[in-house]
């Protein structure tokens, strides 16, 4: 039992550690490195603050949420349409994304 705890501790401490490099490491590496050291010029520094300020994740292509990836592929070689694919994978993609919420919930 109290390896579990020290566990758990040790987690904690390096999830606070994680978020905090987000607000003092990134900005620090993003503005030494990419910026100055990488960057070719001022319009290359103004893009790579262009691609970090419009970035985002997609819950549904990093659990795997009703295999849009697949269908994209698909939809570039004309299979079906956003509609058809929809009315097919809702349901699997639902339920897909319960037992993920689901298992994200059994760990508290």
């Amino acid at each position: 039992m109290r390896n579990i705890i020290k566990i758990r501790k040790t987690g904690l401490i390096l999830e606070a550690l994680v978020y905090e490099s987000r607000y003092t490491l990134l900005p620090a590496y993003y503005d030494i490195n990419l910026k100055s050291k990488m960057a070719r010029d001022e319009e290359s520094s103004a893009m790579i603050d262009i691609i970090l300020d419009s970035r985002l994740y997609d819950l549904g292509e990093l659990y795997g949420w009703g295999d849009m990836a697949v269908f994209l592929e698909g939809l570039s070689q004309g299979d079906g349409t956003l509609t058809t694919f929809w009315e097919r994978n809702a349901e699997r993609a639902e339920r897909a994304m319960q037992s993920t919420l689901g298992r994200l919930e059994s760990l508290d």
